[in-house]
């Protein structure tokens, strides 16, 4: 004997249906659904201290070919550009 399954009455089912939870007191909007400043990622900033270092890397091996003088200055400008881009602020 087959039992079928009974149908609940329209009262119960939305009693059994998963009800939205009120916020915990101080949060804020942000917190229910809108994404905060704070939580959104972001990209690196604009910076030309990557651009100096490929110029300086490309002197200095301009030089290993051509003249130490110009190894001597592509390698000082490298210093400069790692030293530049690390201690640059956000």
């Amino acid at each position: 004997m087959q039992q079928q399954p009974q149908e609940k009455s329209g009262e119960a089912a939305a009693a059994n249906e998963e009800q939205p939870r009120p916020a915990p007191e101080g949060a804020s909007e942000q917190s229910q659904g809108r994404p905060s400043r704070a939580r959104t990622p972001r990209g690196p900033h604009a910076s030309l201290w990557p651009f100096v270092l490929a110029l300086a890397i490309a002197l200095a091996c301009l030089g290993v070919v051509t003249h130490p003088a110009v190894l001597v200055i592509g390698a000082l400008l490298i210093v400069v550009a790692v030293v530049g881009w690390g201690l640059e602020r956000y």
